[in-house]
């Protein structure tokens, strides 16, 4: 299994510089045989210089992957990439997406600067909590042949600090049971 990185700086339309990293995270040329099964791809360093993640936007075979999930944390030193096929990553979530939900007209994604929330990014890179990235991602691969998968997620960073930090707080219940097929009662 090979992971890439990209980096590279974007213009917008108009052609001028926006000053905002773009980077690929995710499984580059990833040889998949038939079946089910979670992996971990990474650790990938933040850019130097990203200081607010502000755009996420999923890259994903739609036919085989069913879900995905970013996690961030405190860079090691160096990095210790996940073992081939680990399924666990570790660190914080900072971002989740599944194949149900999505419009016709393609994957959703998240992007901070067009919620009307001017300011509102995750902190990233050196003195935040997450200074690298990792994805697990949840394949289900049905067809009887392999196939090369190139899913990931793109993500857009600002060199600028958020001015208003975001976070994902996670709530759960392991002592709540729903029975199946059962009926709630009306009020």
């Amino acid at each position: 299994m090979r992971a890439v990185l990209a980096l590279v700086l974007k213009r917008n339309e108009l052609g001028m510089l926006l000053g905002n990293i773009s980077m690929l995270v995710g499984a580059r040329e990833r040889t998949l045989p038939p079946g089910v099964r979670l992996e971990c791809h990474g650790p990938f360093a933040v850019p130097a210089g990203a200081r607010a993640l502000v755009r996420l936007l999923p890259e994903v075979d739609l036919s085989i992957v069913h879900h995905v999930i970013m996690y961030g944390n405190a860079a090691e030193s160096p990095p210790m990439p996940y073992a081939a096929g680990s399924p666990t990553c570790n660190g914080h979530i900072l971002y989740a997406w599944a194949r149900t939900g999505q419009l016709e007209s393609g994957v959703v994604g998240l992007d901070f600067r067009d919620t009307g929330m001017v300011g509102d990014a995750y902190p990233v890179g050196v003195e935040s909590p997450t200074e690298q990235v990792s994805l697990q991602i949840h394949y289900q691969q049905t067809k009887e042949r392999t196939v090369v998968d190139n899913s990931g997620v793109r993500l857009w960073f600002s060199p600028e600090p958020p001015r208003r930090p975001l976070h994902v707080t996670l709530m759960m219940s392991t002592r709540l049971l729903i029975p199946p097929r059962v009926e709630m009662a009306k009020p």
